[in-house]
């Protein structure tokens, strides 16, 4: 349970955030406004808690690729996401699966938060930051790519592979559809780089930087080529 706050503490929404309490004394109170979810148990909060405490495992066969030839034949993947319900055909043509992951997790936590992004202030959007951790990032797309290369449909590549192929797109993608104009950023440090996200996170709010900040981790890396390199290092066996 969180301590009272104390009279006259200013509250920053920090979405996805889950532990207010670490904040010291002296620093502003930032608390959880929202939070949003896309795992492997399912698409949202409740169906993934509703998972969680009935024990349900979101490890299953991989089905959406051939598995021949690989070591390790299971995987977390989220496979009950339809990416179509949250951003049209001729988007996702351009994108990382992983983009609209994170906008639907957003989606839910602008809901829970009770915040309209589209009655924002241009002010209030200009004060809104979007920070977002992944390990993996846009690697489905860029496998995406480099298959339709080798198999000689080059021309059918998307014309933003350079662009939507790198980290920081990310972040740019969901500050784009939600009409954010604050700090942008990605941070990729392995496997800690969704907490060092919100630490980051944190950072601009406690330096004003920023009012609010969508602040989470996201990666898509169960495809062909992650899980044969993770095989041949060890990671999976």
């Amino acid at each position: 349970m969180n301590p009272p706050v104390p009279q006259g503490a200013h509250h920053y929404p920090l979405a996805f955030l889950r532990n207010a309490a670490i904040v010291p004394p002296m620093h502003p109170r930032i608390t959880i406004a929202g939070v949003g979810t896309v795992a492997p148990q399912g698409v949202g909060n409740k169906r993934y808690l509703d998972a969680l405490l009935s024990g349900e495992s979101g490890i299953r066969a991989i089905s959406h690729f051939d598995t021949t030839g690989l070591a390790v034949k299971i995987a977390g993947y989220a496979k009950d996401f339809e990416p179509a319900k949250y951003m049209d055909e001729h988007t996702l043509k351009h994108v990382s699966r992983v983009v609209p992951m994170s906008v639907a997790a957003s989606m839910e936590a602008f809901a829970e938060a009770g915040i309209d992004h589209t009655k924002l202030s241009l002010e209030e959007r200009r004060r809104f930051a979007v920070v977002i951790g992944s390990g993996g990032g846009a690697m489905e797309f860029v496998e995406r790519q480099y298959d339709l290369w080798y198999k000689g449909t080059v021309k059918k590549a998307s014309v933003y592979v350079v662009p939507s192929g790198t980290m920081g797109n990310m972040a740019s993608e969901v500050s784009m559809v939600f009409g954010l104009r604050g700090p942008s950023h990605v941070i990729t440090t392995g496997c800690t780089s969704s907490s060092d996200a919100m630490g980051y996170a944190m950072m601009l709010l406690r330096e004003n930087r920023a009012d609010r900040v969508l602040v989470g981790g996201a990666d898509c890396t169960v495809t062909r080529g992650m899980m044969e390199g993770l095989c041949l290092m060890g990671i999976l066996a």
